[in-house]
């Protein structure tokens, strides 16, 4: 999954805490550039991972100052994406 619209103050750990509450959750990564951050999770499966996104759609993290998450489905594997 890609996920967008995290404000600055966002950490990895965070983020984490939320998507691994899911089942199938195996990795994050977190990038940022130029001040914006956005996030790959990657589940094991795409029921998974669908599950996760629908629950997640626009929840606001508690650290949030943009307003809530924007998450679809990455266009690449984890394993291609260069950060």
């Amino acid at each position: 999954l890609f996920v967008a619209n995290l404000s600055p103050g966002v950490t990895e750990d965070e983020l984490r805490s939320v998507f691994k509450a899911f089942a199938g959750f195996t990795r994050l990564r977190m990038h940022t550039k130029n001040g914006t951050s956005v996030a790959f999770i990657e589940y094991a499966t795409l029921a998974s991972a669908t599950s996760a996104m629908m629950a997640l759609q626009g929840f606001h993290l508690g650290s949030s100052e943009r307003g809530g998450l924007r998450i679809e489905y990455a266009r690449n594997k984890m394993a291609d994406v260069n950060g």
